[in-house]
């Protein structure tokens, strides 16, 4: 039977979306997650696997732009249109995964969280730090696209003090010397690897 209300067709799909997004996310839940067929060179994939496996039951995980579903979507051997993502995305995988091994305790994937002046979106929330991953060429980042990503690393760290926290800049890939200044001239604890 065909719905010919165009409202009722956008209401039933609607319904199918949502309907197949709790099923997935159940899935996710309950399933025990395999990257074997997975890019190689998003990580190492034993250790994702087991860092997926970790956090699949963390809303913030799984949500839309969480770093468990990025992954998922994107990180497929042949999906290379958002393979950059992925790989962002393995690597805030791992240092949970490796924070977590180490005893810190994550709360949260992607968390916006406001400070007096401004409001900056932080990778990983833990009981005493929030933190920030990059997985970047760092010797790319110039000029204004470098003054932009230092305003808001300086904002993270701001934020931070504010409410009481550690902040801490991760990063997958070495750091050049005048980055690693600058990031020790404002306080910031840089962690490479």
């Amino acid at each position: 039977m065909a719905l010919e209300n165009p409202i009722t067709a956008s209401v039933v799909e609607a319904c199918d979306i949502m309907t197949t997004n709790v099923v997935r996310e159940y899935r996710l839940a309950t399933e025990i997650i395999s990257l074997a067929a997975y890019d190689a060179s998003l990580g190492n994939l034993k250790k994702l696997e087991e860092a997926a496996n970790m956090f699949k039951t963390y809303p913030s995980a799984i949500a839309k732009d969480g770093p468990l579903r990025k992954l998922l979507d994107y990180g497929k051997v042949g999906q290379e249109a958002n393979f950059g993502t992925a790989r962002g995305a393995a690597y805030e995988l791992e240092k949970a995964y490796d924070l977590t091994k180490a005893g810190e305790e994550v709360i949260e994937f992607g968390k916006k969280i406001a400070g007096k002046d401004s409001m900056r979106e932080f990778d990983i929330v833990t009981k005493s730090k929030l933190i920030e991953c990059k997985n970047l060429d760092w010797s790319k980042k110039v000029g204004d696209v470098a003054g932009k990503m230092k305003s808001n690393i300086c904002e993270q760290q701001k934020i931070a003090k504010e409410i009481g926290k550690a902040f801490e800049l991760h990063s997958k890939t070495k750091v050049p010397s005048e980055w690693r200044r600058w990031f020790e001239s404002k306080g910031i604890r840089l962690i490479e690897g």
